[in-house]
Formats: C-alpha cells, sequence, structure tokens
C-alpha cells in the first residue's frame, strides 16, 4: 500500500476474532481428545476396504452435528478415501460410510 492509503485508513473492515457457540467449541474439544483413539483403532490404517494407506482424516458418517464424536460413528481414512466417500454418497450410504441423519 502507498502511503496515503495508510494515512487515510484502510477501507476494507477489520477481521476480528470469530466467536464459536459454546456447543461448538465443546464439540472441537471432544474431537481434539477422540481423533488420535480413532487413528489408533487401527493402527493409522485407513479403514477404508481395500486401502492400506495410512489414515490422517477421521470422518464423521452422520456429519459433526449428529451424534458428536461418537466412536462408532468415526472412521479412519486416508484423504483420498475421505473424498471418495464425499464424492460418491449414493454409494456411501448403501455402503454405511455415511449414515443419513433420522429426523
Amino acid at each position: 500500500m502507498d502511503r496515503e492509503t495508510v494515512m487515510a485508513g484502510d477501507p476494507r473492515p477489520k477481521q476480528g476474532l470469530v466467536r464459536r457457540s459454546v456447543r461448538r467449541t465443546r464439540f472441537d474439544r471432544e474431537y481434539a481428545a477422540i481423533r488420535p483413539q480413532i487413528l489408533a483403532r487401527n493402527a493409522w490404517c485407513c479403514e477404508f476396504p481395500l486401502c492400506e494407506a495410512r489414515a490422517t482424516v477421521v470422518h464423521h458418517k452422520k456429519g459433526r452435528g449428529a451424534d458428536g464424536n461418537r466412536p462408532e460413528h468415526l472412521m479412519a481414512l486416508c484423504d483420498p478415501c475421505h473424498r471418495f466417500i464425499h464424492e460418491n454418497p449414493a454409494r456411501s450410504y448403501e455402503n454405511g460410510w455415511m449414515v443419513r441423519r433420522v429426523g
């Protein structure tokens, strides 16, 4: 930026801290605690069938909002398998890699 812009003040709005709800903060804290357990559950190997890659992602089968971070709804996956699950929802629901939220 040039000197005049600095002296006049930046017209862009300032970015402040993002406030998180108490519920989201609790969810994030629970997730941070359970994530290493889920990855270690399968020795850091991807739980996708026939994949032997190193797991780096914990996938929420029912989405992050439903049932929180219950271990039975979490899967340790590698990035490509996690992407495949989200890019192929019909097949993922059919095989139980994603679970529909019921009412």
